[in-house]
C-alpha cells in the first residue's frame, strides 16, 4: 500500500518514537507498504525551525526519512509512475494517527 504521511507521523516513525500506536508501527514496518512524505513536509520543518518550534534541521529530517525508508515526493519525476499528488491525497486509504 502507498501511504502519504503527515509530517509529525513521518518524524515519529523516523525517530522510532515510543508514542506511536502498535497499528502505526505495524503499518510502517510492513515491507509491502511504501511510505512517502511530500516536499511540503520539509518546508514545514524549515518554517518550524526558523520560528524556534523545532530544533531539527530540514537536512537532518531528509536523512532520517531516507534511513527510515520514507521517500520524499519532490517532483513528478520522483513520484511513482501514474501518481499525482492530488490523487495521492484523495485516495490514501489510511490516515495514520498516534
Amino acid at each position: 500500500m502507498k501511504l502519504l504521511l503527515d509530517t509529525p507521523i513521518a518524524l515519529w516513525i523516523a525517530e522510532g518514537s515510543d508514542g506511536l500506536s502498535s497499528k502505526v508501527v505495524d503499518i510502517a514496518e510492513n515491507p509491502d507498504n511504501n511510505l512517502y512524505v511530500s516536499a511540503a513536509a520539509i518546508w514545514e520543518i524549515a518554517i518550524k525551525r526558523s520560528k524556534g518550534n523545532l530544533k531539527l534541521h530540514p537536512r537532518d529530517a531528509r536523512s532520517a526519512f531516507h534511513l527510515a525508508g520514507i521517500a520524499e515526493l519532490r517532483s513528478r519525476e520522483n513520484m511513482p509512475k501514474g501518481w499525482r499528488l492530488s490523487r495521492i491525497i484523495r485516495t490514501t486509504p489510511i490516515r495514520l494517527t498516534v
